[in-house]
């Protein structure tokens, strides 16, 4: 077997791997809840930008779904309450709401209840996700990161890293 065959089937075994280990998404209806357990948190960048993601897995069928709190409502929700692992968490999906100021757009409305707060692990969560964030920048200029400087003028410094 050829090198690049054998790793091929290594990559293929890992991503089926993970595949067993991916926790269906969530996708509530107006009205639906998830009541359980803090399996794992992370933030992640996404096409649609930035999201917090928590992995719950549910007090009754102890089934994991992952929750992805893409929107401002579920982002905010993560940062306020920042639930720790293993703690146990309600989110409760009420449905889609109109704007007050302007009708024509429309807001996914969340609560979320949290027993056990763990603000320094959404603090390193967040602190590897901009780690990851400027060596992305980094590699893509060239160890160049252009900055405003406040004089007016742009200034080329060396990335810090």
């Amino acid at each position: 077997m050829s090198e690049s065959t054998l790793d091929q089937l290594k990559k293929q075994s890992t991503e089926s791997a993970v595949e067993e280990k991916r926790a269906d998404t969530w996708k509530p209806s107006p009205g639906d809840m998830l009541a359980g357990t803090v399996v794992r948190g992370d933030h992640i960048m996404t096409a649609n930008g930035d999201a917090r993601l928590l992995v719950i897995a549910d007090e009754e069928t102890d089934k994991e779904w992952t929750v992805w709190c893409s929107g401002k409502m579920l982002k905010d929700l993560v940062i306020e309450k920042a639930p720790a692992l293993g703690s146990l968490i309600v989110v409760e999906f009420h449905g889609k709401f109109p704007v007050q100021s302007n009708p024509s757009y429309s807001f996914n409305k969340y609560t979320m209840e949290v027993a056990t707060t763990d603000f320094a692990y959404w603090d390193k969560i967040d602190k590897a996700f901009h780690r990851k964030q400027a060596a992305s920048v980094t590699e893509t200029y060239g160890g160049q990161v252009e900055t405003f400087n406040g004089s007016g003028e742009d200034e080329d410094l060396e990335a810090p890293f």
